[in-house]
């Protein structure tokens, strides 16, 4: 009976591997599609009520089903998803309300 061959160790194929394969630079982070602040903007109670009462099965998103109690948001939903990922989020939900939001006039100094 022969002795069978030594298989190669991970370790011995490593840099082999690395030696092949182009060096990646570290990765930076990647904000959403439409967040346009680094630092988002806080979401008043009304509008979290509002989410969290249209999420049905606690998931933290809205589906195209659960936004069928906003007319407008499920009229509109592929532009309310920034990210595409096909649900809303509680920042793009907030994002929404905060456009739909009266503009407040500038007190104007006469």
């Amino acid at each position: 009976m022969k002795p069978r061959p030594k298989a190669a160790m991970p370790e011995e194929r490593a840099p082999q591997a690395a030696a092949t394969a182009p060096e990646r630079p570290p990765r930076d982070r990647v904000d959403r599609p439409g967040s346009d602040n680094p630092r988002p903007e806080p979401i008043p109670g009304q509008v979290m009520q509002e989410f969290r009462g249209a999420d049905a099965d606690g998931d933290g998103f809205l589906s195209r089903d659960e936004v069928r109690r906003f007319p407008f948001v499920s009229r509109e939903f592929d532009r309310v998803d920034a990210d595409g990922d096909g649900r809303v989020s509680l920042q793009e939900f907030a994002r929404l309300r905060r456009l739909q939001a009266p503009q407040q006039p500038q007190n104007q100094i006469r």
